[in-house]
C-alpha cells in the first residue's frame, strides 16, 4: 500500500483529472489524501477520496477578486482588454504565494503523513517544494497546457504570440521572461532557472500528459524519460446515457460549449445567433452555470440549451465540437476523433488551437470573426479529409493507455521510491 498526497487547484478541469486518478489508486487500497479549495471537498468526498483542505490564507487567495479562480471575473473579461504579460506575471506571482504559505502552514502535516509519493496539478506547484522537502518522488498530473522549456528557447516567437498575444522579436520575449524570473527569485528565494513557467512546463519527476504526440506543440521537445503521452482518463462515473440529447433524424449534431470559465453570455449569443439560421443541424447549447436559460428562449426547436451536460458521452455522438478550446475538452473529442471549430480566448485554448490547425482536426477562428462561424462550420462538416485525419488521431488516442497507464506509473514510481528510504 503506497500512501499518495494529491494537490490542485479549485477549479475543475483541474481538480477532475487528478479526482479520477485519486479514486483509482484508491480503489486499489492505496491511501490517498486530496488536497484543493472548500468549494470542490463535497465533490471530492462524493467520490470516495479524503479531502484535505488548505489553509486559510491560502482560500482567501483563492478568493481573491480580479483572479482567474473567480468565474463571475473571468466571465466579465474581454480579451482585447487583458494585458497578458502582466496576467501571466500575476498567475505566477500567486502560486508562489500559495506555495509559501502552505510551506509555512502546513507542510508539517504532509511530514507527519510520511506520504511515499506526491501527485500534483502542475498549477499547483507547491507538490514539487513538498517532495523536495521530504525527499520522495512526484508525479506532475498536466491538465493545463504543456509547454516544454527548450520550446520557449528555440521558438521564442511563437510563444510571445501563443501565451503573451503579441508578436515580439525573440530576443524581446527572452528579456521578458529573464525580468520576470529575477523579480519571482528575488521574492521567493527560488533556484529554478525559468521559475515564471513552471506551471506550464511539467516539473515533476515524471510528467502526465493527457495526449498523443500528434497532439501536442512541440512534442518532440518533450524528454521521453520523464513526459508520458498517456491520452485522456475515462473512468465508469463517465458512462452516462445520453439518448436524450441526441435524435435520430439524420441531421449532424453539433455540440457548443466555451467552458466553465470563458463562457460569458455576449459570446454564446453572438455564436447562437450566427448559427440559427442552419436548420439541417442540431444543435447542443451548453451555457454553463452563469448564465440564464431565458436568454435563450427564442431560439429554434432543432436547439437544446442545458446547463451542464455528461460532456465525455455526449463527445462520443456528436458530429463537431464548437468550443473556446479547453485542453481537456479539446483532448476529449480528439479521443472521439470529433472534428472541432474552436474560438481560442488565451493562452491554453491559442496552444489547443494551434494543434488542431497543425495536425487539420478542423478550423479556429477569432473571437471578433464569429460571423464567419456559420461558413467554417459547414465546411468542417463537408471536409472528408479533416474527418479522416479526427479518425486517425482518434485511433491513438484511444491506444495511449488512459487512466489504466497513469495510475500503473504512479504506482511504479511509488514503490521505486519506498525501496530508497
Amino acid at each position: 500500500m503506497l500512501k499518495i498526497v494529491f494537490f490542485s487547484i479549485p477549479l475543475f478541469g483541474h481538480v477532475n483529472y487528478g479526482l479520477k486518478l485519486a479514486k483509482a489508486l484508491c480503489d486499489n487500497k492505496h491511501k490517498v489524501r486530496y488536497y484543493s479549495g472548500k468549494a470542490y471537498e463535497r465533490f471530492i468526498n462524493d467520490k470516495g477520496v479524503d479531502f484535505y483542505a488548505y489553509n486559510e490564507e491560502i482560500e482567501e487567495l483563492f478568493s481573491e477578486t480580479n483572479s482567474s479562480y473567480s468565474a463571475e471575473y473571468m466571465l466579465s473579461v474581454e480579451p482585447e482588454d487583458v494585458d497578458y504579460v502582466s496576467e501571466i506575471y500575476k498567475y505566477s506571482y500567486h502560486l508562489h504565494e500559495i506555495e509559501r504559505s502552505f510551506i509555512e502552514q502546513q507542510s508539517g502535516e504532509i511530514e507527519a503523513f510520511n506520504p511515499d509519493i506526491i501527485v500534483y496539478d502542475s498549477a499547483a506547484i507547491w507538490g514539487k517544494r513538498i517532495a523536495q522537502l521530504l525527499s520522495i518522488p512526484c508525479i506532475c498530473s498536466c491538465t493545463p497546457y504543456s509547454y516544454p522549456k527548450e520550446l520557449i528557447y528555440k521558438d521564442p516567437e511563437m510563444f510571445s504570440s501563443l501565451v503573451f498575444h503579441q508578436k515580439m522579436s525573440g530576443d524581446i520575449t527572452l528579456k521578458t521572461l529573464k525580468k520576470m524570473n529575477a523579480l519571482l527569485k528575488k521574492k521567493f528565494l527560488l533556484s529554478d532557472e525559468m521559475p515564471i513557467s513552471e506551471n506550464w512546463c511539467g516539473a515533476g519527476d515524471l510528467n502526465l500528459l493527457y495526449t498523443v504526440k500528434d497532439f501536442q506543440l512541440g512534442s518532440r521537445f518533450f524528454d521521453e524519460d520523464k513526459n508520458v503521452f498517456c491520452g485522456i482518463l475515462i473512468d465508469k462515473d463517465d458512462k452516462s446515457d445520453v439518448s436524450k440529447f441526441v435524435s435520430n433524424n439524420g441531421r449532424k449534431l453539433v455540440y457548443i460549449s466555451f467552458g466553465t470559465i470563458y463562457n460569458s453570455f455576449r459570446l454564446l449569443s453572438e455564436t447562437a445567433e450566427t448559427l440559427k439560421p442552419l436548420h439541417d443541424f442540431d444543435f447542443i447549447l451548453n451555457i454553463g452555470a452563469h448564465n440564464d436559460y431565458k436568454l435563450f428562449e427564442g431560439l429554434p426547436k432543432n436547439w437544446k440549451v442545458v446547463r451542464r451536460v455528461p460532456q465525455i458521452s455526449l463527445l462520443e455522438k456528436v458530429d463537431v465540437f464548437i468550443s473556446h478550446g479547453g485542453v481537456n475538452s479539446v483532448r476529449e473529442a480528439a479521443h472521439y476523433g470529433v472534428p472541432m471549430v474552436i474560438v481560442p480566448w488565451e493562452g491554453d485554448t491559442l496552444c489547443a488551437a494551434q494543434d488542431i490547425i497543425n495536425g487539420n482536426y478542423g478550423k479556429a477562428i477569432d473571437p471578433s470573426e464569429i460571423y464567419r462561424l456559420k461558413n467554417v462550420l459547414v465546411d468542417v462538416v463537408n471536409d472528408s479529409t479533416v474527418k479522416d485525419n479526427c479518425t486517425e488521431l482518434s485511433r491513438k488516442m484511444k491506444n495511449a493507455g488512459g487512466l489504466v497507464y497513469a495510475v500503473k506509473m504512479i504506482e511504479k514510481i511509488g514503490e521505486v521510491g519506498k525501496q530508497y528510504e
